[in-house]
């Protein structure tokens, strides 16, 4: 019990730490877009 719920949470990290980055992707390719125009 106490393993799968350990294996849960690291998933939830991993997943947050990938929307996270990823978002952070869109907000600098939106600020370049942004500096070219």
């Amino acid at each position: 019990m106490l393993l799968s719920h350990s294996f849960l949470s690291y998933n939830q990290r991993l997943i947050k730490n990938v929307i996270v980055s990823f978002s952070h992707q869109e907000v600098c390719a939106h600020m370049n877009r942004q500096k070219t125009n």
